[in-house]
């Protein structure tokens, strides 16, 4: 991703909404609003802070369209979604991770830290790297 001040601009204006990594749904569909806080570009990382003390990295990002209701980035070689678990206090053992890899066009590898259930990454190689709406 070019170091486009626009968009990272247009990303702070977007309203926010629910996350969905390569078709993985965070949460519930529609269930989450999750409003971007502050965004930078670092090398070829992109990461995103919400209000809720969440990050998003993206590394290299492309395709990145952003309006006020909805934010995709087409493709990313990693995506990493940390956030402490909800109602807990912001310590590192309840800070949370679910991480997709980028293989092929036919493959994205997930994995977490997530210890309360299996998380079933219901992926899907040719979905956006993320969406959110």
């Amino acid at each position: 991703m070019k170091r486009d001040r626009n968009t990272l601009e247009a990303i702070l204006q977007f309203r926010g909404g629910s996350l969905q990594i390569f078709g993985d749904w965070f949460g519930r569909p529609s269930d989450n609003q999750h409003v971007p806080e502050s965004v930078k570009m670092d090398g070829n990382r992109l990461t995103i802070t919400f209000t809720g003390g969440e990050h998003l990295s993206i590394d290299n990002p492309k395709g990145i369209t952003v309006s006020d209701k909805k934010m995709v980035v087409k493709h990313a070689d990693k995506v990493r979604w940390e956030w402490f678990y909800y109602g807990r206090p912001k310590l590192p053992e309840n800070l949370f991770y679910l991480e997709y890899d980028f293989v092929s066009k036919k493959e994205v590898v997930g994995s977490t830290n997530i210890d309360w259930y299996q998380h079933p990454f219901n992926v899907n190689a040719s979905a956006p790297a993320v969406r959110m709406q």
